[in-house]
């Protein structure tokens, strides 16, 4: 095949435009075992305080780490709560003492950091959104602010179309669908 031939020519099947854009997690054994590139969508599923919410503030922090434009999407979230998981996943304390007491004495947000979460795009406490109105706010942070992934944070928080005669599994699978026509 045309593959075969452009492996033997010693050319890597993706295009190099594209291969350097992956998206990044934090945790080396996850990342080795994903090939994280634009265009893919992960879901990720686990019961509450399994630490999805977290994941996905430190997959988003990562990626702005290695130069990526991520956008952190929390249907549960507000701004502070989400600001305050960035700043601790940077100086590596307990977000909670941020939100509730502010830094540790004598802790700074180095100027690395408050670079890094200026590439940081995040839209919060959307719960009860539709997909179309999310949909288009993705796409409006993508153009407006260069946005190159998204992380969304509970799905299950999102109304999800009414199509009759369906379970709720079968609405959510819709709205999963459209994320994977969205990210591609």
């Amino acid at each position: 095949s045309a593959a075969c031939h452009k492996l033997n020519a010693g050319a890597p099947l993706l295009d190099p435009r594209r291969s350097n854009k992956l998206i990044y997690t934090g945790l080396p054994s996850l990342d080795d075992a994903l090939l994280n590139l634009p265009g893919t969508l992960g879901v990720v599923a686990a019961t509450p305080g399994g630490g999805k919410s977290t994941l996905m503030v430190q997959s988003a922090y990562e990626t702005a780490r290695r130069g990526g434009k991520p956008m952190l999407v929390s249907l549960e979230m507000d701004g502070p709560e989400v600001e305050s998981r960035l700043v601790a996943r940077a100086i590596g304390v307990d977000h909670r003492q941020i939100l509730l007491h502010g830094l540790p004495k004598g802790t700074q947000i180095s100027d690395e950091n408050l670079a890094l979460f200026d590439n940081i795009y995040y839209d919060c406490d959307l719960s009860g959104i539709t997909w179309p109105s999310l949909e288009a706010r993705m796409s409006q942070a993508v153009v407006k602010h260069g946005v190159s992934s998204i992380w969304v944070d509970y799905l299950t928080l999102m109304n999800p179309p009414e199509l009759k005669g369906r379970n709720t599994a079968a609405n959510y699978g819709e709205i999963t669908k459209a994320c994977k026509r969205t990210a591609q």
